[in-house]
């Protein structure tokens, strides 16, 4: 990776981490319409969301298999719609051909979104997790439980081992989720040591620049401000 973008990549990440300072709080409200506590108003939404379901549930109760497909759905409409929606018109994909929808056999095309549902990561690991969260509904619903399904469907899927809170790991335990993806769940930060002689070992017996750095560069320093930046595109060689 050229020089600059690897450098551009590192700031990036960094003010994204660091979030913009005190004495830029103002120019953002008043030019670009910055509004940190709008979160606040997302967050309970999301929580109403999750915790009114507790009341419908206890209506119209439903078994843990048929509670799956009610929470898929919920899942795919309320947190994913506008993807899904957008790369079925990108791909021109007509859902009642796909899934082989006819009113006259509903359970056929059902069987077949519940399968692509299932196919999805992310959309999996959140539903199981909400799964045992709702029939536990004793526990009322939390923001932290949701911020841990949002966390948890991303990382499990893509990280070798993952450190949840007892609750979330035991959770997890309970839809083979760990296994189904061949990440290691541990649930404290002292048992860490123990997984890495084996990711070692996985990472020595990798193809190509084993240490990542061809992506990242080698380690000279990380790019913390725009005189850096700014510097190092002076440095770059003219385009051919």
């Amino acid at each position: 990776m050229p020089e600059f973008l690897r450098k551009a990549n590192q700031l990036t990440e960094m003010m994204l981490l660091a979030g913009p300072g005190d004495e830029e709080i103002g120019e953002l409200r008043e030019h670009y319409g910055y509004r940190p506590e709008a979160m606040d108003v997302v967050e309970a939404d999301r929580l109403e969301w999750e915790a009114s379901y507790v009341d419908i549930l206890a209506e119209h109760p439903a078994s843990k298999a048929e509670l799956r497909v009610r929470l898929q759905a919920r899942e795919l409409l309320h947190e994913h719609y506008a993807v899904f929606q957008a790369l079925l018109g990108e791909y021109c994909i007509n859902l009642n051909r796909e899934v082989g929808y006819n009113p006259d056999r509903p359970n056929v095309s059902r069987s077949r979104m519940v399968a692509f549902a299932d196919a999805v990561p992310s959309l999996r690991i959140a539903v199981d997790l909400k799964v045992e969260l709702f029939r536990g509904a004793a526990k009322p619903w939390t923001m932290n439980a949701a911020h841990d399904i949002d966390a948890l469907s991303m990382a499990v899927p893509y990280c070798h081992v993952v450190v949840p809170d007892r609750e979330m790991a035991s959770l997890l335990s309970r839809s083979g989720t760990g296994p189904r993806y061949g990440t290691k769940i541990i649930t404290s930060l002292s048992d860490l040591p123990g997984v890495l002689p084996e990711l070692a070992a996985q990472a020595r017996d990798a193809p190509g620049d084993r240490t990542g750095w061809d992506w990242a560069g080698s380690w000279d320093g990380y790019c913390l401000d725009w005189n850096d930046l700014i510097s190092s595109a002076r440095r770059q060689p003219p385009a051919a």
